[in-house]
């Protein structure tokens, strides 16, 4: 992809996630989004159809690397362990697509990606309810974490870890 295309591509992202901290993504204007990415309405257009679709296509590439950073380890432990990190390292990011501002649109995509994990693991209906319970709490721990957490990313893939092992026999 042409340099350009990615410095406009990051501008307007970089943009919407400030404008997202402050306002819901409903509220935000294709002419507000332009004027704090710097850059005028034709050159956004060329590349999205609203703010909306410049959020969906952040979460896609957030989950996409997300699934590839679980995938790259076997063991339960270093998966958390990796997740955490990542989520950590881009904590800025997830903390403005988690928050009220959005229509928890990239949450429900990661919650359908764990639950048809999920299903591929599933031993019988027991499982099935005990990852719903493991998926739900997660979502809203690892939220919790990244808006105020002061514990190392270390310290909470270990704790995800724990719960996975307890309630996942």
């Amino acid at each position: 992809m042409d340099a350009r295309i990615i410095k406009t591509k990051q501008a307007i992202q970089s943009a919407i996630i400030d404008l997202m901290r402050n306002k819901p993504l409903s509220e935000i204007t294709v002419s507000e989004l332009c004027a704090n990415a710097g850059v005028n309405r034709n050159t956004f257009y060329s590349h999205y159809n609203t703010p909306r679709s410049v959020v969906e296509e952040i979460s896609k590439a957030l989950l996409f690397e997300l699934d590839k950073v679980a995938k790259q380890n076997a063991d339960g432990l270093e998966i958390c362990l990796s997740v955490c990190n990542y989520l950590f390292q881009n904590r800025d990011i997830f903390n403005a697509l988690s928050s009220e501002n959005v229509e928890n649109a990239y949450e429900q995509i990661a919650i359908e990606q764990a639950r048809n994990d999920a299903k591929l693991r599933a031993k019988d209906e027991q499982y099935l309810y005990s990852s719903e319970f493991i998926i739900g709490g997660c979502v809203f721990v690892l939220k919790k974490w990244l808006k105020a957490g002061k514990e190392s990313p270390e310290k909470m893939g270990s704790f995800i870890h724990e719960q996975f092992i307890k309630y996942l026999k």
